[in-house]
């Protein structure tokens, strides 16, 4: 037994200690450098480079791999300055947002972002981190993650996207089209097909044929109910665009406003009760053929816009600043003369010329009396059809008084003549009462714009010219003040003096 003094007991066991501390830190940066292997394995097996960020020093540590992503040299060393500034720029506050969040939650985050390397090109990365934790609070805070080149992926999502939106649009502009088809059929009425085969009628015939297969710009004219539209689809049936649906408008059917959200949409909230986005009419029929009835109703600030699409293709929705185009080819018609309508000042004069580089007129009636027995057992079969009857024949005598009668109304009113007779006939030969004959017809009768003209003049009489205000004519008439002014202006109603 040998008796060891304590002093030498005490340094064998600081000894020891010192071999033991050294054999466990070796063990464990074995440890650590097999875990930063594998780490690394793994992080390059998915093409992530490995960095960190001394939030003291505010220096990245690097892998080759992130080097590479973020085009650095081997040697450079990189900054959190050096990175934000190839951040960029629309992604800069995003990207400080992020490491705003980290520093103060410590939670892990992802972020994607693009970078504007030194050569110029703009790459897509895809960033996870999450602060180191610390051990002692005198260690310095450590940022660490692993970031990816997603360029490649971003690229074939963006190609996706745009696939996915034309796609999008396509339907929609198919949607668009068969509802506004299954509209026009639910509202068609009348034949199908120009009947006659006078002279005005080949004449007019012949006109169409030859402007069908151009995108040139018609202008129909006639009179009331001598069939502009039949005319408008036979145009656009010869045309290169026939087999899509002609999009029809009546300029007078709708007042200032609503018309121009019909002819060039809206926006949501554009006007009050605009609930969502609408296509115009001008969108729906690009690619094919947008006829404007009763064009010398649109109102003069829209005959501003409608120039604009004529000369440049371009509008903007109602409510937007965002320019559209359209290549949609223009059939306008009218049963007025815009010619004198410029001298007075009530339509544009380059607008007229415009829409007037083609003009056909479709002839009254009473000019093609050879169709009138065609026109006649035409509307004859189609009601014996509809309506069940039966008629066989129509008297000499009934014909003879059809072809003479003046027919101020045209197809149309020779239609209704008949549709009437039929709906009262219970035997097989038609007969039908027409007024007589030397009788003014439109005795008594007055135009839409006449009675329009003499009610507002009536409610503002009634109201004492009181136009905005509870109980005021614009109130009366269900209309905006600024509205009822348009209307007064073009009707030239104007206040009585005394």
């Amino acid at each position: 037994e040998r008796k060891w003094d304590e002093p030498l007991i005490n340094r064998l066991q600081l000894v020891a200690e010192i071999f033991a501390t050294a054999i466990v830190r070796k063990r464990k940066d074995r440890a650590l450098k097999s875990s930063e292997a594998r780490l690394k394995l793994a992080a390059d097996s998915a093409g992530a480079g490995l960095w960190s960020l001394n939030l003291e020093s505010r220096r990245f540590w690097l892998t080759d791999r992130a080097r590479n992503h973020f085009g650095f040299g081997p040697d450079e060393v990189v900054t959190f300055d050096r990175f934000k500034d190839m951040v960029h720029p629309e992604e800069r506050e995003l990207v400080n947002g992020v490491l705003e969040e980290v520093l103060r939650s410590g939670k892990e985050v992802d972020v994607e972002y693009r970078i504007v390397r030194k050569d110029g090109s703009v790459r897509w990365m895809a960033s996870r981190g999450r602060l180191q934790q610390q051990v002692h609070p005198e260690e310095v805070p450590v940022l660490l993650g692993a970031t990816l080149d997603v360029t490649e992926r971003k690229a074939t999502e963006e190609d996706l996207q745009r696939a996915f939106n034309e796609v999008k649009e396509l339907r929609e502009q198919l949607e668009r089209e068969n509802v506004y088809l299954q509209a026009q059929i639910r509202d068609e009425v009348g034949h199908k097909v120009i009947v006659g085969g006078s002279e005005p009628v080949k004449r007019m015939l012949v006109l169409a044929r030859n402007v069908a297969p151009t995108d040139t710009t018609v202008l129909i004219t006639g009179e009331t109910g001598t069939g502009k539209e039949l005319l408008a689809q036979v145009v656009h049936d010869l045309s290169p665009w026939g087999r899509r649906a002609m999009v029809k408008v009546n300029c007078a059917a709708l007042p200032g406003p609503l018309i121009e959200s019909e002819l060039f949409g809206r926006e949501r909230g554009a006007y009050t009760g605009a609930m969502n986005r609408q296509p115009g009419r001008f969108e729906v029929a690009s690619g094919s053929t947008i006829m404007l009835d009763e064009i010398s109703d649109l109102p003069l600030d829209l005959q501003t816009k409608l120039l604009r699409v004529l000369e440049s293709g371009t509008f903007e929705r109602l409510g937007s600043t965002r320019e559209l185009s359209t290549d949609a080819r223009v059939i306008a018609a009218t049963n007025r003369d815009l010619a004198e309508m410029v001298a007075r000042g009530e339509f544009r004069g380059d607008l007229y010329h415009r829409l007037n580089v083609f003009p056909i007129e479709v002839p009254p009636l009473r000019d093609r009396v050879p169709d009138i027995p065609l026109l006649v057992w035409k509307f004859v079969k189609d009601f014996n059809e509809k309506m069940g009857r039966s008629i066989e024949s129509v008297p000499r005598a009934t014909m003879q008084r059809i072809k003479e009668y003046p027919w101020p109304g045209n197809v149309r009113e020779l239609r209704n003549v008949i549709e009437r007779a039929m709906i009262l006939n219970r035997g097989r030969n038609l007969t039908l009462e027409l007024p007589a004959l030397g009788a003014n017809p439109e005795a008594g009768l007055t135009t839409l714009e006449d009675l329009e003209r003499n009610h507002i003049g009536k409610v503002l009489d009634h109201v004492h010219w009181r136009i905005s205000g509870r109980g005021g004519a614009a109130e009366i008439l269900g209309l905006v003040p600024t509205t009822l002014h348009s209307r007064m202006k073009k009707l030239g109603i104007v206040r009585p003096r005394g």
